[in-house]
């Protein structure tokens, strides 16, 4: 099933936009969102809305982007999704409640909480910030588009939920035409005592390859058994497969 890996912050949160409504109404000023150019600081007032992710309080009421319930059901429907999200330590389980009851859909086991997206594996990941895309073990890292990281190219972007779904059913469509394409057959060749079976063990132990088992009369776990009845009408149907008859006794 295709993993969807989702960030929470300003991807499904208003987390910056909430923090400036605080900043605003604290310092009497009007910032707005594309003020914020950059990650980090930005060596003006604007950095102290960062004091208000350390509150649990507030981390739990920061108000969702709108259709980001509908969003998530819509991906749910394509595979199975993923919201990691990184905050405080003292924020984690305000953050984690959060999801648990604005987003029911996900199972609590992959709503993870953690500033180690770099361990993240998975088919397709949206996330506002390019060092989680480019650390995370995903095939279709993609960025979400803001003022902050609006000089960052080379890399797949989407500036709204449904670019992303378009996305995503790309993604699935790619993959399930993959699995549809016929297997490959690998012959490994060579005298006997080369070490051919050492090597189709090491192959099967991959994961990637599997044997393949004769059809034989010969009542033996390396092969697939037949009566010498079965065997005979398989061959002269004119089945498909590799076919070997023992005597019987």
């Amino acid at each position: 099933m295709l993993k969807i890996i989702l960030d929470f912050d300003d991807v499904l949160g208003e987390c910056n936009e909430f923090s400036l409504k605080f900043l605003n109404r604290e310092y009497g000023t009007e910032y707005k969102l594309g003020d914020i150019v950059k990650y980090g600081l930005h060596g003006n007032l604007l950095d102290e809305r960062l004091k208000y992710f350390n509150d649990p309080e507030f981390i739990r009421n920061i108000p969702l982007m709108d259709g980001a319930v509908e969003f998530v059901n819509k991906l749910c429907d394509l595979g199975e999704v993923v919201i990691a999200t990184s905050v405080q330590m003292q924020c984690a389980g305000a953050r984690f409640e959060a999801i648990v009851s604005n987003f029911p859909m996900i199972k609590p086991g992959n709503i993870l909480v953690g500033a180690r997206k770099d361990m993240l594996i998975g088919e397709i990941m949206l996330d506002d910030n390019l060092d989680n895309l480019e650390g995370a073990a995903v095939k279709y890292p993609v960025l979400f588009q803001k003022p902050w990281n609006a000089s960052n190219s080379g890399i797949l972007s989407v500036n709204n939920y449904e670019s992303f779904i378009e996305l995503v059913k790309l993604v699935r469509d790619k993959d399930q035409a993959k699995q549809m394409e016929p297997k490959k057959t690998v012959a490994l060749i060579g005298p006997m005592g080369s070490g051919k079976r050492e090597a189709a063990e090491k192959l099967v132990e991959s994961g990637y390859f599997e044997c393949v088992k004769t059809y034989s009369t010969k009542n033996d776990p390396a092969y697939k058994y037949l009566t010498a009845a079965e065997f005979f009408q398989r061959r002269d149907a004119g089945s498909r497969g590799r076919w070997r008859m023992y005597p019987t006794t």
